[in-house]
């Protein structure tokens, strides 16, 4: 199974580190022009953006995706069709989670090169300051009944 789970999030690691660093090279080349420092500025911040955004909502979903592959190992030593469908379905999963984190990061970090501060950015975002006011009550509850005083 740790195989499994390694090629899934591994493969998307690698596109997305390609995709990456191929953007920078382009930014790179946009900011040697002055009239297009700007652009590259705001390409290079916005890719910056996009891997911990991207990784962020990979964790928030590696349980459900777990649950998936399990089921599929589950499934494919009884029927080789159900499993190789839990198996597509993980895929599906964690394609649309790295594009959707992909976007939502580049639109960050796209806030953040017009001189946004990273906090406002993120508030600002309507996926991210959901997540992050979620994640701020889930803490605030675990901190108060571990007996943890408010600030």
């Amino acid at each position: 199974m740790g195989e499994v789970i390694a090629y899934v999030w591994g493969l998307p690691l690698v596109c997305h580190l390609t995709l990456s660093l191929l953007l920078w090279a382009f930014a790179l080349g946009l900011l040697i022009v002055r009239r297009t420092r700007s652009l590259g500025k705001h390409i290079a911040l916005a890719v910056a953006g996009t891997l911990p955004v991207s990784w962020g909502f990979h964790l928030l979903s590696f349980p459900i995706v777990v649950v998936v592959v399990l089921l599929a190992s589950l499934f494919s030593s009884q029927s080789g069709i159900a499993g190789t469908l839990c198996i597509a379905a993980v895929w599906v999963s964690v394609v649309a989670v790295s594009v959707i984190g992909f976007l939502v990061g580049w639109r960050t970090g796209w806030r953040c090169a017009d001189g946004l501060p990273v906090r406002a950015a993120v508030a600002m975002d309507p996926i991210l300051g959901r997540i992050t006011a979620w994640l701020l009550r889930v803490s605030l509850t675990v901190a108060r009944r571990l007996g943890y005083p408010d600030r």
